[in-house]
């Protein structure tokens, strides 16, 4: 009965042979009987109809929720590539914040060390201050020394000034005096010195030396402080009780010194390098050709400009041909030493004679 219409069962209805019907019941009966099962048979085939629709509908459903479970499955499939792309994120936020964590530690540590060497810096500087008050408390007792040792001086200028007035006042000759009274003094001190010293065994001797250098000296320096314009003057020297007395006035004599014996310079090593320059001294050379200068110093003379012998010359001829000049030149341009200065200076003066 699946498939079947309404139109299919009237005609099925309306084509039925009643003939059949009437010869078992009756015409009249069969009609009725017609009467009585068409509307049975119609409300069947709209039943029927109605399942069929309501299938229909259901497939219609189901295609429906196909479409939809494609869209679920779509859409979980980006769930899980957005949840893939979330855990991914998380895990460079936590590897960020496992470095960060890192970088603080790391600056905990720096400040830490900071702190310390801080601490230390305060330590020091607390030392430097207790030395400093240290080295101002000696300071000021420097300065008290100071000034104690400047008033002792002043005191001994004062006694020495009140010993040379009584002194001056012990004499009783003026301020100023003659040239022959100078002379007798200076004779006769000369010879009371040389008595003095005459007998050097006796302890009288040795008393009176010693007398005489506590008392003599001071007064002999300012004898010699008052009267320094009279000692060298000719009237003094020419005068008869002097010349006993004359080497006291007379200049030392002339120190013999050893004689020092210098050996003479040895005469300059001539190398290949001197010979090929001076035979041809107007060919351009590198420098390495000049005796003393090697590829070491070469390379250094090269980095300062002078790439070539005839740079060198130039050179040469700038300091004037002199020879400290030079060398020192040199050392400070390639830091030959003053073996290879005498080389390449004797081939300079060699080679600038030709040249």
């Amino acid at each position: 009965m699946d498939g079947w219409s309404s139109q299919d069962w009237d005609s099925i209805l309306l084509s039925a042979d009643k003939s059949d019907l009437a010869d078992s019941v009756g015409s009249q009966n069969a009609d009725r009987i017609l009467e009585l099962v068409t509307p049975l048979v119609e409300q069947v085939v709209h039943q029927q109809l109605k399942a069929q629709q309501k299938v229909h509908g259901h497939n219609t459903h189901g295609c429906d929720h196909e479409g939809r479970f494609s869209d679920l499955e779509q859409r979980l499939n980006d769930l899980e590539a957005s949840f893939g792309d979330l855990v991914a994120h998380v895990n460079h936020v936590e590897d960020r914040q496992q470095r960060s964590e890192r970088s603080i530690a790391a600056c905990k540590t720096t400040v830490e060390k900071d702190r310390l060497d801080l601490q230390a810096l305060q330590e020091e500087v607390e030392q430097s201050q207790s030395q400093l008050c240290d080295l101002e408390s000696r300071l000021s007792s420097l300065e008290t020394s100071v000034s104690d040792i400047e008033a002792k001086l002043g005191g001994l200028e004062e006694n020495q000034s009140s010993l040379y007035q009584s002194f001056s006042s012990s004499h009783s000759k003026p301020e100023r005096h003659s040239h022959s009274q100078l002379a007798d003094h200076l004779a006769s001190s000369y010879t009371e010195e040389q008595s003095s010293y005459s007998r050097p065994n006796s302890a009288s001797s040795i008393s009176s030396s010693a007398s005489y250098d506590r008392s003599y000296r001071p007064q002999a320096s300012s004898l010699y402080e008052r009267y320094s314009d009279e000692l060298f003057s000719s009237s003094v020297r020419s005068s008869p009780r002097v010349q006993p007395v004359a080497p006291l006035f007379t200049a030392p004599p002339a120190r013999v010194s050893s004689p020092t014996f210098t050996s003479a310079r040895s005469p300059p090593v001539i190398t290949k390098k001197h010979k090929d320059i001076v035979s041809d001294p107007r060919g351009s050379k590198p420098v390495t050709s000049l005796p003393g200068i090697g590829p070491a110093y070469g390379k250094k003379l090269c980095a300062a400009g002078y790439s070539t012998a005839n740079d060198v010359l130039r050179k040469f001829r700038a300091l004037g041909g002199d020879e400290v000049r030079f060398k020192s030149w040199l050392k400070a341009t390639c830091g030959a030493n003053s073996r290879y200065q005498d080389l390449c200076y004797q081939c300079l003066c060699d080679w600038n004679s030709q040249y």
